[in-house]
């Protein structure tokens, strides 16, 4: 009897083993097959699986979050490059669940600053003298002023969070628009996505807008005014290939609208 589950326990061992070897053998091969199939949806060249713009025509490329791994892949992906899942396999709700906790979660927290700032203004209000207190504030005590320090203090640490959430979500209603050629619409967007940031923002969405605005410029017909922008990317990034890349288009075009402008005067 105990060779017969011997028996039986090494062969489900050896064939849960070989379908796992399967299993890991299919990924790979997804991955692989996924790879080979990355091309630009604008001029059908190869991209890299995490470009966010072609590398041969400049072209934004609309990417999509894995449903495996989370991370974001090119839109017309089969299969995801990194972990090798199916495009048609939904993404985990786990996202829709964190939108609604962090909200919560920050309020919370806020009310319990707000809280602890209170009862700290209280306990000093009544350490202080009766005297002391009336003096300070037409005889109502100084608690109001702090009170409304306290609030000032907690809606400008809130605010610049708020800010940049309002900017990005700006910047990737512009980036829609761009995808689908409508360059000329999305210059209003990204010029209230840039105030939203404010000047000189550290977020690292920031020069991606500025991008986005110069291309928007270039691709409807106005590149001197993208100029000035990516000069200004190109000096404070200089090693990112993308802003050299969309400065030197502009000035091709500069030029192209310069030569002709010169031919015609000289006739």
């Amino acid at each position: 009897m105990n060779l017969v589950i011997r028996f039986e326990r090494f062969h489900l061992g050896r064939w849960g083993k070989n379908l796992i070897m399967k299993f890991q053998r299919e990924k790979i091969a997804m991955k692989e097959a996924a790879l080979r199939n990355l091309a630009c949806q604008e001029c059908g060249q190869g991209i890299a699986p995490d470009a966010m713009f072609c590398t041969h025509c400049h072209a934004p490329i609309v990417r999509r979050y894995c449903a495996g791994c989370s991370r974001l892949v090119p839109e017309n992906s089969a299969f995801c490059p990194f972990c090798g899942t199916s495009a048609k396999e939904a993404i985990p709700d786990r996202f829709g669940i964190a939108t609604k906790i962090i909200p919560v979660a920050a309020g919370l927290l806020l009310l319990m600053i707000f809280i602890g700032r209170e009862d700290r203004v209280t306990r000093q209000a009544n350490s202080r003298p009766a005297a002391e207190l009336s003096a300070g504030s037409g005889g109502e005590g100084f608690s109001e002023p702090v009170k409304e320090e306290a609030k000032a203090t907690i809606a400008a640490s809130a605010t610049p969070i708020a800010v940049s959430q309002d900017a990005r979500h700006l910047n990737e209603e512009a980036h829609d628009l761009m995808v689908q050629k409508k360059y000329a619409e999305a210059i209003p967007v990204l010029q209230h996505s840039i105030q939203a940031f404010g000047p000189g923002s550290k977020d690292e969405g920031y020069p991606f807008a500025l991008f986005n605005l110069a291309q928007s410029f270039r691709l409807s017909g106005n590149p001197q005014k993208g100029l000035p922008i990516l000069e200004h990317l190109v000096k404070t990034y200089a090693d990112n290939p993308l802003f050299q890349h969309e400065l030197a288009a502009t000035q091709s075009a500069l030029t192209a609208r310069t030569f002709p402008a010169a031919d015609t005067t000289n006739n």
